[in-house]
């Protein structure tokens, strides 16, 4: 997990006293795994309106130098 990868949970079962913490650890896995898809998802589509709003400016400008 330090190196970054979400995808290993811990899958062989603790000392009962400590079962606990590793089914909080894969949940916690788990839950991060959503929350770095749903901001990747995010930056994707801050970058297309950014795109689209370079886009629109742009031509904007190119009217507003004919215009001129």
């Amino acid at each position: 997990m330090s190196s970054g990868d979400l995808t290993r949970p811990i899958d062989h079962p603790f000392a009962p006293e400590d079962e606990a913490l590793r089914l909080d650890f894969n949940a916690t896995l788990e839950r991060l795994d959503v929350i770095m898809v749903q901001i990747i998802e995010t930056a994707a589509t801050i970058r297309a309106r950014s795109d689209e709003i370079n886009s629109a400016s742009e031509d904007l400008s190119h009217r507003t130098e004919n215009q001129a």
